[in-house]
């Protein structure tokens, strides 16, 4: 079952929303953020932290992790993609990302999380696109799931 960090309570209205804190922010051959919200603590007991690198040339690593007392859980990790990309899974499950004809990234994960791509769904709302309110367009979302007992990594690498 999907459980979100927070908690709508209508069209762009949230009854609950996380707390966000970045914890450090570098430049430099490698840059990397780190940042964290408590939107699973009073459920779960659980902050959800994020690292993204970007190598200053083609490769963003996303590494997700749970941090807090808990046994493995059932997680999705989710990127919605510009309606004008397509997202293709490949042998090996990685993801090809391309906007026509025209690669533009592909994704992999290297932990246990595997992938998926939705697009338009009306019984779970994934894979869609707001380009206006009360407008809703399909486009395809990349979901990564699976059981979380380590850092789940997704690396993403730019294609030329």
């Amino acid at each position: 079952r999907d459980l979100a960090s927070g908690r709508p309570s209508g069209l762009f209205n949230w009854a609950t929303k996380a707390q966000g804190h970045c914890f450090a922010a570098e430049n430099g051959p490698t840059a990397r953020v780190v940042a964290e919200h408590d939107g699973y603590l009073a459920r779960f007991g659980l902050k959800h932290r994020r690292t993204v690198a970007f190598d200053g040339n083609s490769k963003i690593t996303i590494s997700d992790e749970l941090i807090g007392d808990s046994e493995k859980r059932e997680v999705a990790i989710s990127f919605l993609l510009d309606r004008c990309c397509t997202a293709t899974i490949e042998v090996g499950s990685s993801v090809l990302i391309a906007a026509g004809r025209r690669p533009l990234a592909r994704m992999t994960s290297t932990g246990p999380l595997k992938p998926a791509v939705i697009r338009g769904d009306e019984a779970s709302n994934l894979g869609w696109v707001s380009p206006a309110f009360g407008v809703r367009i399909p486009a395809d979302q990349i979901v990564f799931r699976g059981n979380l007992e380590a850092p789940s990594v997704v690396t993403v690498t730019l294609l030329a």
